[in-house]
């Protein structure tokens, strides 16, 4: 088992995999000025670049500008003491933590190994009964494809975006719409077309970009003035035409293509964004939780709240339906070449590999499992996987779960991942959050660092960190 930072010690990076630590901040610090470390000078002299520590607290913001629009896009300050969240942001908390009561090992009655787990978890067709209750699950953060953007989901009403290629990102723009923007549960960046933010929300999407950076999307597009002082304007509205939360969105590669559904009904949609319309698609009878587009296109996996999940062709829209006998699909990534897809499940420390035996269109794919024992013998009884996200690269994946002593409770888990010919993960080493008792409410990868992969995380202590992983030989 690799070394754990210490309870006093915050992780600040890995280098070639050795994660580095500095001690715990005692005191949050007044102007949003994160206190550099011996670790930081090391990852700068490859970056050129620190990443701040930011710590946010949103309050209660009015949604109006100078010009009386209803339509906002704010700088915060975010420097002031203090990293507990209340609030709404509790409510984030509540709603983002997956509750685990018991193990599958339990509910099946006898241990199983991980292939004889992963056989009882999974078959193909519909999910035969739907009754139980499964964890929500919210598409809280993301990473623009190309550019150091990152969007997080602060409330309800409102998403914090960071460029950190920006001299004021200590001061994060806060996006919100009074009457569109309601009910946030899905961010995600539209590849290829600049900084184009689609927000889900109740009722439809709400699409963001930076102000004067691209005209509407869409003929007859009606577009909310807003300040000519703020850099985000809201640039269009994609009304679903059923008053339901949005809780699920993926672009096709080429950003042509939205698809986005809802945990309360069965129906998804894919938008063609530049005309403004929507074609409905269904299968099974559960909402969808999740989608994923495969990074070549030719693929899409939509995830259902009632443990099953289907994947989809795109060329002729054909699917194949999955389902878990235990628990709900909560994270799902694609390999770089878009032959795999490993899955995590709330009722499981296993994961789930997919690799696909043919060609596209063919459906036909071979389920393998992915044990973690590491995290098996860290959760113990009654733990299981939280939430994950595997890098652009591959190399790279991130792991959080529920269970663990005060030793082990609240770390990231990273792993190191090879393709050769099937997946295979080896335990790298921990990243520990800044503050007593951190736990990691949402964290995703940026694919395009050069030099290896940047983890993105949102601690229930207040505090938006970058993690650079620097891997790549001859960086």
């Amino acid at each position: 088992m690799p070394s754990v930072p210490s309870i006093a010690e915050e992780t600040v990076c890995e280098i070639n995999r050795d994660f580095l630590t500095r001690a715990q901040q005692q005191q949050p610090q007044q102007q949003g000025g994160d206190v550099s470390s011996k670790a930081h000078e090391q990852y700068n002299k490859v970056l050129n670049r620190v990443f701040p520590k930011l710590l946010f607290k949103v309050g209660t913001i009015p949604i109006a500008d100078d010009n009386g629009s209803n339509g906002i896009a704010a700088q915060m300050d975010i420097s002031a003491p203090g990293g507990s969240l209340e609030g709404e942001e509790e409510d984030l908390v509540r709603a983002t933590a997956a509750a685990v009561e018991e193990t599958l090992d339990e509910a099946l009655g006898e241990p199983l190994s991980a292939l004889q787990r992963l056989g009882s978890l999974f078959y193909r067709g519909e999910k035969r009964d739907s009754s139980s209750a499964r964890p929500k699950f919210l598409q809280s953060m993301a990473w623009h494809k190309h550019k150091l953007l990152l969007a997080f989901v602060a409330n309800p009403a409102h998403v914090l975006v960071v460029d950190y290629d920006d001299a004021d990102a200590k001061n994060p723009f806060l996006l919100g719409h009074e009457t569109q923007q309601r009910g946030v549960e899905a961010i995600e960046w539209r590849p290829n077309s600049g900084s184009i933010l689609a927000v889900g929300c109740r009722g439809g999407v709400c699409l963001w970009t930076a102000s004067g950076a691209t005209p509407p999307l869409r003929t007859g597009a009606v577009v909310p003035l807003v300040s000519a002082a703020t850099k985000w304007s809201l640039v269009d509205f994609l009304r679903w035409g059923i008053d339901m939360p949005v809780s699920a969105l993926s672009w096709s590669p080429c950003g042509r293509l939205l698809a986005c559904g809802s945990s309360e009904t069965p129906t998804f949609a894919v938008w063609d964004v530049s005309l403004g319309e929507s074609t409905p698609l269904r299968r099974g009878m559960a909402g969808v939780q999740f989608m994923k587009w495969s990074p070549l296109g030719d693929y899409l996996l939509t995830a259902k709240v009632d443990a099953s999940f289907h994947l989809w062709e795109t060329m002729t829209w054909t699917s194949e339906p999955w389902a878990s006998a235990g628990g709900a699909l909560v994270g799902a990534a694609w390999s770089p070449d878009g032959r795999m897809i490993m899955g995590a499940f709330d009722q499981s420390s296993t994961l789930g590999t997919l690799h696909f035996a043919g060609k596209p269109p063919s459906l036909e794919v071979h389920l393998l499992p992915l044990g973690l024992s590491e995290i098996e013998a860290i959760c113990g009884p009654g733990g299981s996987i939280e939430r994950m996200a595997w890098d652009g690269t591959g190399e790279r994946l991130a792991v959080s779960y529920t269970g663990g002593d005060a030793v082990y409770s609240g770390l990231i888990a990273i792993y190191d991942t090879r393709r050769t010919p099937i997946i295979s993960a080896s335990l790298l080493g921990f990243v520990r959050g800044p503050g007593a008792g951190a736990k990691p409410l949402a964290f995703a990868f940026h694919d395009k660092l050069r030099q290896g992969a940047l983890l993105g995380v949102c601690w229930s202590t207040g505090f938006i960190c970058v993690y650079p992983m620097l891997f790549r030989t001859g960086m």
